[in-house]
Order: structure tokens, then C-alpha cells, then sequence
């Protein structure tokens, strides 16, 4: 899975002036989707219990399914217990989602990225030989 660059900068202006981001449509749904799934990947990666169910193929008759939206909203919620970022809580329903909870579910996945990729970026792989056995260890920067 791609990541799809999140957006989490939507205003009352947007959503006045009907601006396609400030929209609660399948566009929006597979993103946060498609991020989920790759936080899943990179988090997993690096040892972080992870595992998700997504759907990334979303039409606008999925939207009002209320399983659906419950589970992304727990998708996210595991996310910000296992990766904890300084972004707000997911909405508890989506029913009426605003514009500031749209942008607070897509800040989570973008702060968790971040967060992921940091770690790898902050330790080192070395190779150990000894004989024939050879042996990759990640050692911190420091």
C-alpha cells in the first residue's frame, strides 16, 4: 500500500466554499484507509503489534455503514495506543463528523508515520561475521 498524503489543514472556509478536501467522501474514506494499512506495514516492520482489517475500495454507498466507520475509529484509536503522538483523540462517532475531526483522524496517521520513520532513521544496522554466521543487529545512534 501507498502512502497518499493526509490532509489535516481543512477550515470553515473549506467547507463553505465547498472545497473537494473539506468533503467526507470515498476519496477521504480510502485515504485514511490506505494510510491505516501502510502505518500497519511500517509499524509491524519495526515490532509494533499491529493489525488492522481496511477497505481501500470505497464507493459512495459505503459511507453511512456504520461498521465501517466504527472500525476505523477503532483502527485509529489502536494506532494512538501503540504509537502515541501529541495529536487529539479520534472522533467517538462519525456520524457527524466535523471538519476539525476529519483533520484529527488524518494528523494521527501522519504524526504516526512520522514517529515510525524516526525510529528507523535514529539506529544504525550493523553486520556481526563470525565464521560462517552472520548477524544484523540495530544499534542506536548516539
Amino acid at each position: 500500500m501507498a502512502w497518499i498524503t493526509p490532509i489535516y489543514d481543512r477550515t470553515a472556509t473549506d467547507v463553505t466554499n465547498k472545497v473537494q478536501k473539506a468533503y467526507q467522501d470515498y476519496i477521504f474514506y480510502n485515504r485514511i484507509e490506505e494510510n491505516t494499512e501502510y502505518i500497519e506495514t511500517i509499524a509491524t516492520a519495526q515490532g509494533y503489534p499491529l493489525s488492522f482489517t481496511t477497505k481501500y475500495d470505497w464507493d459512495n454507498e459505503d459511507i453511512q455503514i456504520r461498521t465501517n466507520t466504527e472500525r476505523i475509529i477503532d483502527n485509529l484509536e489502536d494506532i494512538e495506543s501503540t504509537i502515541p503522538t501529541a495529536t487529539p483523540s479520534p472522533p467517538s462517532d462519525m456520524r457527524f463528523l466535523t471538519f476539525g475531526e476529519a483533520n484529527d483522524m488524518e494528523e494521527i496517521l501522519f504524526n504516526s508515520k512520522a514517529i515510525i520513520e524516526g525510529i528507523v532513521e535514529n539506529y544504525l544496522v550493523a553486520s556481526f561475521s563470525g565464521g560462517t554466521d552472520r548477524t544484523r543487529q540495530y544499534l542506536q545512534r548516539g
